[in-house]
């Protein structure tokens, strides 16, 4: 049976409606996004596609210096799951503490679209074997909280090395809304 991914607010309803253009009351999100990570050995390359479901809680937002606002985010969890034919199963990362992590606004006039800057300490299994944590994150513009369909952010941290393969992030988007798999 295909469920659609399709990020949302998870908890409290907000007393109003933000504006579009607004951050949204503080509250907690889930959100689906779509990892893909580079994973070579000796002379083979392979793009594996991980699907992500990440859960945040967003606090107040608060006027930067430059005087854009700023509204901060907790990661509490954050799981990527992928198949690597190169690598014969399943590969995994997941977050193992959330670091400092916000989205500020472009301008003083709108907060939305934003910078979102996640950070976070993560672990790495190749078919539930950990074989490595690392520090890690992701960057990008996004158009709401939680981030909308099509939003784009570069991945970034260490590239993880096991024996003679290397793994490496290259780019995280949010599926589009008709993105189902199979449950």
């Amino acid at each position: 049976m295909a469920t659609a991914r399709k990020s949302h607010r998870i908890g409290p309803e907000p007393a109003k409606a933000a504006s579009a253009h607004r951050f949204p009351a503080p509250g907690e999100f889930m959100i689906y996004s779509t990892p893909m990570f580079l994973i070579e050995r000796d002379d083979q390359q392979e793009l594996v596609r991980f699907e992500a479901t990440m859960h945040v809680r967003t606090g107040r937002s608060t006027k930067t210096e430059r005087g854009p606002r700023r509204v901060d985010i907790e990661m509490l969890k954050w799981e990527a799951v992928g198949t690597s034919k190169l690598l014969g199963g399943e590969v995994r990362y997941q977050l193992l503490k959330g670091m400092k992590s916000y989205v500020t606004g472009l301008t003083p006039a709108a907060d939305l679209p934003g910078r979102m800057q996640l950070s976070g300490q993560f672990a790495f299994y190749l078919n539930g074997q950990k074989v490595d944590e690392h520090r890690g994150g992701a960057s990008g513009l996004v158009s709401g909280i939680p981030p909308a369909e099509g939003d784009l952010f570069h991945i970034s941290g260490k590239e993880v090395s096991v024996g003679n393969v290397k793994i490496s992030g290259v780019a995280c988007a949010c599926p589009a809304l008709g993105f189902a798999r199979e449950e």
